[in-house]
């Protein structure tokens, strides 16, 4: 920007004698108006050319920045108007073209230890056993100079699941948390509190087994007891159990 203008004498030359004759005296910079242009333009192509390049003369002094002479050392220019240059930097490992080198594997490794992931970092629910494994070896040198070698079996349970934990990102509807399971467990806690606990692990386990069935079917829109006793009945006249019934379809 044009912070302050200086005053011209716009002249042309008219006659045969080639005489300068002034005619209009003129501040070029921000306050210039619109009359002013146009009493310029009326002037002449040469008289707008001349304000025009005068103009910009004024801009790139205003521009220049300190010590930008080519003779100004570059000890005494600021570190803030120095032009930024990329470093150089050398890429890692060997050239195109060359074979890559690597400490080669110990012929002896004394010592194997197994690393498995038994709880999720990111939900700290339980994680499902695989397969799949990859190796490390890590080679620690004591003060007596003799290496330790050892190779460790990394299991990758977690990568098995690693898409369906940040389901809830995807799919909005899918809820982020764990509540659904736990309000599904807490009637079966409340019985076990009231009956003050089961007797034995027989009575544990029947316990575990009706409560899954009565929430099943209550999730799947039946009456649980209602659905039991039918089940029985039919199991006392036919001597097999039916099917789990199908979800209620909901109205609407």
């Amino acid at each position: 920007m044009l912070n302050s203008g200086f005053r011209v004498l716009l002249t042309i030359s008219r006659g045969k004698e080639g005489r300068a004759i002034p005619t209009l005296a003129i501040t070029l910079g921000p306050k210039l108006t619109a009359e002013e242009a146009q009493a310029i333009y009326e002037q002449g192509p040469e008289a707008v050319v001349f304000a025009l390049l005068q103009m910009a003369k004024m801009l790139a002094e205003q521009q220049r920045k300190p010590g930008d002479s080519p003779s100004t050392p570059s000890g005494m220019k600021p570190v803030y108007h120095k032009d930024t240059t990329p470093r150089r930097r050398k890429k890692p490992g060997r050239k195109k073209g060359h074979k890559g080198s690597r400490r080669p594997t110990p012929p002896v490794i004394p010592q194997r230890v197994v690393l498995r992931l038994e709880r999720c970092p990111v939900c700290q629910g339980q994680v499902t056993p695989c397969q799949q494994t990859r190796t490390r070896i890590v080679e620690d040198i004591p003060e007596n100079i003799n290496p330790v070698v050892t190779q460790y079996t990394i299991h990758r349970d977690l990568r098995r699941h690693q898409d369906e934990v940040f389901t809830f990102l995807d799919h909005p509807e899918v809820p982020y948390d764990n509540n659904t399971a736990e309000r599904g467990l807490r009637p079966a806690v409340i019985i076990r509190k009231n009956s003050y606990a089961n007797r034995s692990e027989k009575g544990a386990d029947m316990q575990a087994v009706l409560m899954s069935i009565f929430r099943t079917l209550k999730q799947r829109g039946h009456d649980p007891l209602t659905t039991i006793v039918s089940a029985l009945r039919t199991y006392l006249v036919t001597g097999e159990l039916p099917p789990l019934p199908e979800k209620v379809a909901a109205n609407g």
